[in-house]
This record gives C-alpha cells, sequence and structure tokens, in this order.
C-alpha cells in the first residue's frame, strides 16, 4: 500500500462556497473521524488525481494547512458531474491506529485462464470487493490468478485467498467467469467429429 501525501485548507460550508471554490479550480471535500466531528476542507482539483484515477487504493497522509501533523486516511467517496465527469466533491476518513476499518479495493486478475485460451469469453463480474481489516493490512489490490480455470468455470468469493483481514462479499458471489462461445463449440465439435472418424 503506498502513501500519497495530500495537503488542503479548511474551507467555510454552503452551496455558494463549493461553486465558486470549483470555478477557482478546487474542489470542495469534508475529512471525517469516528468520534469526531467532521472539518470542510478544499484543494486544487489536479492535486486529487494520483488518489482517484488510479486502479489502487492508497493511503492519504493528510496536511491540513494551518494545523499541526499528519493523518492517515483514506478516500471515502467521490462524487462525479453528471455530464462533465468532473470531481465535485469528496470525503476523507481518518484511520485509527488498532481499529478496523471497512473498505473497498480493487481487485486484480492475473494471467489469462486456460478457457480464453480455448476460445471462452472470460469476463470479470466484480472489479472490487469489501474487505474488514486494520489499516496496516489495508491492499492496494487483491490479487488473484485466473489462468487455471477452464470455460464453463466460475471463481466465487469464497474460492479467494487473502490472510490480511475478512472479505465482507456473499460467498456465492461470482467474481470472474470463463463462459462458452461459438469459437469453443465449433472448437468442440470439430474435434468431436475427428475422434468419430478416427475410430
Amino acid at each position: 500500500m503506498s502513501l500519497i501525501p495530500l495537503t488542503v485548507e479548511r474551507r467555510d460550508s454552503g452551496k455558494s462556497v463549493a461553486r465558486a471554490l470549483r470555478r477557482d479550480g478546487l474542489t470542495p471535500g469534508v475529512y471525517y473521524k469516528n468520534g469526531e466531528e467532521g472539518i470542510a476542507i478544499s484543494v486544487p482539483t489536479l492535486n486529487l488525481r494520483p488518489i482517484i484515477y488510479t486502479r489502487d487504493k492508497h493511503i492519504v497522509e493528510l496536511s491540513i494547512a494551518g494545523q499541526e501533523g499528519v493523518q492517515r486516511c483514506i478516500v471515502r467517496d467521490v462524487v462525479f458531474d453528471p455530464i462533465t465527469d468532473e470531481i465535485v466533491h469528496f470525503d476523507l476518513f481518518g484511520l485509527t491506529e488498532g481499529k478496523e476499518v471497512r473498505i473497498r479495493v480493487p481487485v486484480r486478475f492475473e494471467g489469462q485462464s486456460v478457457g480464453e485460451r480455448g476460445g471462452g469469453i472470460a469476463t470479470a463480474v466484480m472489479s472490487s470487493v469489501r474487505i474488514v481489516c486494520q489499516p496496516e493490512n489495508i491492499p492496494a489490490s487483491i490479487k488473484i490468478d485466473i489462468s487455471a480455470m477452464k470455460i464453463g468455470e466460475n471463481l466465487r468469493v469464497r474460492d479467494m485467498t487473502w490472510d490480511g483481514g475478512e472479505i465482507i462479499e456473499p460467498p456465492s458471489a461470482v467474481i470472474y467467469r470463463v463462459a462458452t462461445s461459438r469459437r469453443a463449440m465449433a472448437g468442440a465439435q470439430t474435434d468431436a467429429a475427428a475422434a468419430g472418424a478416427e475410430a
């Protein structure tokens, strides 16, 4: 898990303030932590790109201008403009040492399945999963080797192995599947016909 520094400034609350910040190239957000009142913050929008436009999960080392200390946190929520897809708001959640956190992390599928090489259609059904773990165990992503999967096989949550905490998705939920295709069916029929001719 990589650490990304981010410096923000306190801001006033209100829709008019938020609109003015966006016009100036800033994005409004809120930093909050269990048991503490949320802090309204803002940051240059470009500075958010490394922690939002990424395949991996990162821990943010947050510095608030005029305030001592650095707080480790995670991005809890991001709101995008439905038309421009620009970031319009973000939430940061502070981490507490020794206290478990619930978080969604990306899943990375490694390798090419046997079934796909044989003409099957591979589909990543889930691109991320929810987990519970200690802050120090938050992974950048959970990697899964799918190279041995054959046509017709499904990879489910219960098939995943990760020892950093608990995956809290339904055990029967499908994460990855390799389905048959016309190409694979044609190949199977050709093989069967060839075997019959040899017999």
